[in-house]
């Protein structure tokens, strides 16, 4: 899938693999709608009805971290943007701790 987004200048094109859409949907469906961060409800529902809730990587991927559900949480808009604002430790401890729990949950258990 190729997506687009216009900045101040200029537009930008990325290509998301199907893998990661797929991962996003395992990863909200099993957030039940909730916030990893903040356990509050998702604020809204997006066009198809469905919560909605950011993915959004624990180690970023530019500074070397997985892509994959171990590494990956649901966050509501506002802690999706708290986490890119503040990127607190002991929000990233909370977070990897969920993750590694569902992680274990959906594929040990």
């Amino acid at each position: 899938t190729i997506k687009s987004f216009k900045t101040d200048r200029t537009w930008v094109q990325f290509h998301t693999p199907p893998i990661f859409s797929g991962k996003i949907s395992l990863l909200k469906v099993a957030a039940k709608g909730i916030c990893d961060l903040c356990a509050d409800k998702a604020p809204f529902n997006n066009k198809a009805g469905n919560p909605y809730l950011g993915c959004h990587h624990i180690t970023y991927l530019s500074e070397n971290g997985k892509d994959g559900l171990k590494n990956c949480v649901a966050l509501c808009p506002n802690c999706h943007a708290k986490m890119h604002a503040l990127n607190l430790d002991e929000d990233k401890e909370k977070l990897l701790k969920i993750a590694n729990q569902r992680y274990e949950k959906i594929f040990i258990n």
